[in-house]
């Protein structure tokens, strides 16, 4: 049997390296969009309450961090 050169040892770890930087890579992507639907839920979870909330009042705020998550939300739905 033929021995392996040192040549053949490094090709055969960079193949393992990339393969495991491929797995984790799809790992992390999957994670990732779990992750951002999650986010998007909530918004709108909380899209939902705000709106609902301003139906049985009248549809000012007088809480100014209210007034501000308000925006924030609408903002931040454009990166979805």
């Amino acid at each position: 049997m033929k021995g392996t050169t040192p040549a053949d040892d490094l090709a055969c770890r960079l193949l393992k390296f990339e393969q495991q930087l491929k797995a984790y890579e799809k790992l992390h992507a999957t994670e990732l969009t779990e992750l951002w639907q999650t986010l998007n839920d909530c918004k709108e979870a909380v899209a939902t309450i705000v709106s609902s909330d301003e139906l049985a009042g009248s549809g000012e705020s007088n809480d100014p961090e209210e007034d501000a998550r308000s925006v924030a939300l609408d903002a931040s739905s454009d990166h979805a």
